[in-house]
């Protein structure tokens, strides 16, 4: 559902979209709508076509290993990529390709975390860097390397950093704060969970903010 708000700072519906099962994380990319929904993840074009109705129609299609829970968008000088949750097969990067000619779009695969991982949240933290988190409180940060020597090195996601934080993720939200020259650490994102606050990276004697 799109809302709009008008001078008086009331909300009123602009347009739907009936699917078939649940909607479970929504993203925007250069004002395209990214959709998680079972099983698949989709992006749609939204046109409005009057002030209280609107038009969604369907540019391409990924079908995810199990569950998509979580998205993020990174946009780099070589294309547009968007990070993929999955509920049991951890991270997955997409590629989206616009269609042309009257062909439709695609969502190409081009890089995997190939171990498996309960995930609940994904951030893009840094180009080619993505933060991830399961249901078991621990935290992992993911590198792409688009540059490797071989297809094998450019489409693993690899890890390079690990904690456990104790506490499920619901939501990561990135930052970009400029420290102060003398600061202890770089804030890269606010880590949500059902009791706490976390600022990540830090020390974790420093991090935790009760709610």
């Amino acid at each position: 559902m799109v809302f709009a708000v008008d001078s008086n700072k009331t909300p009123h519906l602009v347009g739907q979209m009936l699917l078939k099962g649940a909607c479970r994380k929504l993203a925007v990319l250069n004002g395209q709508i990214i959709a998680a929904l079972t099983k698949t993840v989709v992006i749609f074009d939204y046109e409005e076509t009057t002030e209280k109705s609107a038009e969604f129609t369907k540019l391409a299609t990924y079908r995810t290993s199990t569950c998509p829970i979580d998205l993020a968008v990174e946009k780099t000088d070589k294309g547009n990529i968007i990070a993929v949750a999955d509920l049991m097969k951890s991270l997955s990067l997409l590629e989206y390709t616009p269609g042309s000619g009257g062909l439709q779009g695609q969502l190409t695969e081009v890089a995997r975390h190939q171990q498996a991982f309960w995930a609940t949240a994904v951030a893009n933290i840094e180009e080619n860097l993505y933060l991830e988190t399961d249901q078991d409180g621990n935290l992992i940060v993911l590198r792409r390397n688009p540059e490797g020597v071989t297809l094998t090195d450019r489409k693993r996601l690899e890890v390079i950093s690990e904690m456990n934080l104790g506490e499920m993720v619901n939501k990561i939200q990135t930052i970009d704060v400029e420290p102060t020259p003398n600061a202890m650490v770089n804030p890269k994102a606010f880590l949500a969970t059902v009791c706490s606050l976390f600022l990540y990276p830090a020390k974790k004697s420093l991090l935790t903010m009760k709610i």
